[in-house]
């Protein structure tokens, strides 16, 4: 006799039977896997030391949270480019229906001879189970399922794309932040010394005015010298802090201290080139030839116009103008070719475009007959008669939808051609991004040759106002407004030198290089770029 669980043996068999099947005929896209170091809202492990701009990018690409949700993005449309090809295979599907009824019977024994008889009832409980195996396929749809699968795998291309438009602009936020407080972070070591040396001024002058030597009104300019540097030094502060919290902020990181930067060494030189003066050249320049036998700034010999210019004090020489050594950069069409080529918003464009064109598919499909075929088995109660094969064939075929079909076409149509234009418009946005950083790069590298040259101005500017006041034909004034205008020199120079970093890692940005998930931090497209003339 068949037991009850005999339906359900069967179920399980024709599943286990076509499973292998179906994984033979499902072929899904592998999902790409997302390595991230740091998990969102938690600090990742920052070495002790001094950070690199490379490693700060890399901190940021693990903890950030645009980058992480970019990757998931991409992660999700990889599944639906699944769920799209899942339209081109069979369908199998297995249902079990079990049925529980119950039945009455009534008897009637009839007796000889009074008409009556006995009547007797009785109840039956039925159990019907039935299990029904279904395959269907679609055997023409006018392209649509193919063409939704073309859509996904566009969507799937611009959610990677969308990766690397992530990472190019956080890169050049961590970049502008990074360079930003290393500038500012000198600025307030300029200022906090051109605080010290106001103050240094002040108190020999005043120390003058006690001894008769100098006039009180000698002081008042060197008041507001010192005014001035106090103001400059809090401005700094400010701007120092905000680009502290601006660069944590950047790279994903909580609250919290400082992070301590590390600079590259021909950065670091330029910087040191322009060292502000030190108290002793400041108040070696103030002293009257009286109370002092060394001079406190030399001239440059005579007879050599090309010597260095001489020390101000023997015990502190002159720092040495540092030459410029910056990269060459290859002609500006290398530079619009690789942003053709590297840029991730030209690639979500160009998705978006290949998108349209399957959405148009999709909607023509729309208006076309579909055809499908179905096919089953049925299995019922071993007591039932109803098994068996069964097959079908159906065909939808649209008659008269009031234009409707019709008008999806026309906006799929509409909205690709947009599409079209807004990727040819960024192509010419693009050109100009990657043109307007080329030249931002070659006017930086020539402000940092012009204040250069402002510095060593000041500097001879500086030299001769010291040396008319030991003369006895120059007063108080005429140096400190040198030093004043030498400081500011200074201040032009460390922001040129930072300038032109910032306009590499913008060029960088504008080129794509960023995109590729590396730290790359200057424009190098080839190892033999040739030199722009």
């Amino acid at each position: 006799m068949r037991t009850k669980s005999t339906p359900v043996l069967w179920s399980l068999a024709l599943i286990i039977g076509f499973a292998p099947l179906a994984r033979a005929e499902t072929k899904p896209t592998p999902v790409p896997t997302v390595i991230v170091s740091g998990a969102i809202g938690k600090t990742p492990t920052i070495d002790a030391g001094e950070l690199t701009l490379e490693q700060a990018i890399q901190i940021a690409f693990a903890n950030h949270g645009d980058v992480s949700a970019a990757q998931q993005s991409s992660a999700s449309a990889q599944q639906r480019v699944t769920a799209a090809r899942s339209n081109l295979y069979p369908d199998a599907s297995v249902s079990v229906g079990s049925n529980l009824s119950r039945g009455t019977v009534i008897n009637q024994d009839p007796t000889t001879g009074t008409g009556t008889g006995t009547v007797t009832t009785s109840t039956n409980y039925v159990t019907t189970t039935q299990t029904n195996f279904g395959l269907s396929q679609t055997v023409f749809d006018g392209g649509r399922n193919r063409a939704q699968v073309k859509q996904a795998q566009a969507n799937a291309t611009g959610a990677q794309a969308g990766i690397g438009v992530a990472r190019q602009n956080l890169a050049f936020t961590v970049a502008s932040n990074f360079y930003e407080q290393l500038r500012q972070d000198r600025l307030v070591a300029q200022r906090t010394q051109q605080v010290a040396l106001a103050e240094g001024q002040l108190a020999q002058i005043q120390a003058q005015i006690e001894e008769g030597t100098a006039a009180r009104v000698d002081a008042q300019s060197v008041n507001v010298t010192l005014s001035q540097a106090r103001f400059d030094l809090t401005t700094a502060r400010n701007a120092r802090d905000t680009a502290q919290t601006n660069l944590r902020n950047a790279l994903g990181l909580t609250r919290g201290p400082a992070l301590r930067l590390r600079e590259s060494s021909d950065v670091a030189a330029l910087s040191a080139s322009v060292t502000p003066l030190t108290l002793e050249q400041t108040t070696a320049a103030l002293t009257p030839p009286s109370s002092t036998d060394t001079p406190a700034l030399d001239a440059a010999p005579a007879t050599d116009a090309a010597a260095d210019v001489a020390p101000p004090l023997e015990a502190t020489p002159t720092p040495t103008p540092v030459p410029l050594n910056v990269p060459a950069l290859a002609p500006l069409n290398d530079y619009v070719a690789a942003a053709q080529k590297n840029r991730p918003d030209l690639q979500q464009s160009r998705a978006t475009v290949l998108s349209g064109q399957a959405n148009v598919a999709i909607a023509k499909a729309e208006q076309k007959p579909q055809v499908g075929l179905t096919a089953g088995y049925n299995l019922q109660n071993i007591y039932n008669s109803g098994r068996g094969l069964t097959a079908g064939l159906s065909l939808s075929l649209p008659l008269f939808d009031a234009g409707g079909r019709k008008a999806d076409v026309k906006a799929a149509e509409t909205d690709l051609e947009a599409s079209q234009i807004r990727l040819t418009q960024l192509e010419k946005d693009v050109a100009a991004d990657v043109e307007a950083a080329y030249v931002s790069v070659s006017g930086s590298v020539e402000r940092i040759s012009n204040a250069q040259a402002l510095v060593e101005s000041a500097r001879a500017n500086l030299e001769a106002a010291t040396e008319k006041y030991r003369a006895g034909v120059g007063i108080v004034l005429d140096v400190v407004n040198a030093q004043t205008q030498f400081a500011q020199a200074q201040t032009s120079a460390t922001t040129a030198i930072y300038d032109y970093q910032i306009a590499l890692a913008d060029l960088t940005r504008a080129t794509g290089l960023f995109a590729s998930g590396r730290a790359q931090t200057t424009p190098t497209l080839t190892d033999n770029t040739t030199p722009n003339p």
